[in-house]
């Protein structure tokens, strides 16, 4: 854990800086890739698809960007370890260049993905370390968020995220609630979102809500909290499968009609936001439940409601087996479908168990 990390080098360092790259997956210079596997002198000299391993990669990954050499896709762990071998390649360069500009001083720097850390006993080391960082990001392609660099003279609350120190106001959400508790729990979730959009914070409150709630909790309050919980999503998109599954605990014992009018409702209210594919798929979720059906433009629900259509950009396969399976749907099993219940389960929501902050 990076922050446990920083926390117990305060014991060695006086002053943290803190930086990202900006829109790092969306930057990834795809030509850089060979340049991390092979070094860019090597790279340079052999350009061909067949020379050189890196370029394999670089021209896949083009072909499935319709030919542009910026930016990576984003959410799979596949990609993350491509996005790792450029960045691995600057933490070298990086090393390389401080070797030389901050020879025989002590610092220490942390990274996570695109998220660094810099621990210095001298400001002086701090902005160094940063223009070579800077320089060695611009090489490959990437820029310092400026608008996300930080420096805090606290190590130990700097270490720490602020919707974590904001979340320390409140206390654990019980392990039994009472209707006026549950209420109460969600106007904080609420105001944590207000002030803290889509934070790992809001998610695991809301994800140990979903852990003890109980239908009696929601009884004759179902209206107010579906509303309240279809606020919190639409302020936060990020937190929906875990809303989904609250909403559909929330209506589960209502009748059938006002169900299906509350699931219209909250789809309406949430068709308002600008790339919505997921939350279409999870208020899809529980309208199968509900055994109805609702107007949503995201590909993979319709072809769900059996309207066949390509969901996959596959003209970059070259191997027709792999085209014609993804080209076929089978993702989709009817027989699920058919089986799916109106409550969702957590295990449909909560992938991995929520842990403590």
């Amino acid at each position: 854990n990076i922050e446990k990390k920083s926390i117990a080098l305060s014991l060695e360092y006086n002053f943290l800086y803190q930086t990202d790259i900006t829109d790092c997956y969306g930057s990834v210079y795809t030509h850089s890739l060979s340049w991390a596997i092979h070094t860019k002198a090597v790279s340079k000299n052999k350009r061909n698809y067949g020379d050189l391993f890196g370029n394999k990669i670089d021209h896949h990954i083009q072909a499935m960007s319709f030919g542009q050499t910026n930016g990576i896709p984003q959410g799979s762990i596949l990609m993350d370890f491509i996005a790792e071998i450029v960045l691995g390649h600057a933490d070298y360069e990086l090393s390389e260049k401080l070797a030389s500009a901050l020879k025989g001083r002590k610092f220490h720097i942390l990274r996570y993905r695109d998220d660094y850390r810099i621990f210095v006993n001298d400001v002086s080391d701090g902005d160094t370390i940063l223009k070579c960082l800077g320089e060695v990001l611009l090489n490959l392609g990437f820029r310092l968020n400026t608008n996300k660099t930080y420096f805090d003279e606290d190590v130990v609350s700097g270490s720490i995220k602020k919707d974590k120190i904001e979340a320390l106001k409140f206390e654990y959400v019980p392990k039994k609630l009472s209707r006026k508790e549950l209420l109460r729990q969600l106007l904080i979730v609420q105001q944590i979102g207000k002030q803290f959009p889509n934070s790992g914070t809001l998610k695991n409150r809301l994800s140990k809500i979903l852990d003890v709630v109980k239908s009696k909790d929601f009884y004759a309050q179902e209206r107010i909290i579906s509303s309240l919980l279809t606020d919190i999503a639409y302020n936060n998109p990020n937190s929906f499968p875990v809303i989904a599954g609250l909403i559909s605990n929330c209506i589960a014992k209502l009748p059938n009609k006002r169900q299906k009018e509350m699931v219209s409702l909250i789809q309406s209210k949430i068709c308002m936001l600008a790339n919505i594919g997921l939350l279409e798929i999870w208020t899809q979720r529980m309208s199968i439940g509900l055994k109805f059906k609702l107007n949503l433009n995201e590909k993979l629900c319709k072809s769900v409601y059996g309207d066949t259509q390509q969901i996959f950009e596959t003209g970059w396969i070259k191997d027709m087996k792999i085209k014609n399976i993804i080209d076929s749907n089978v993702c989709i099993d009817k027989k699920i479908i058919a089986k799916t219940k109106a409550k969702i389960e957590n295990k449909e929501v909560q992938i991995f168990s929520p842990y403590n902050y």
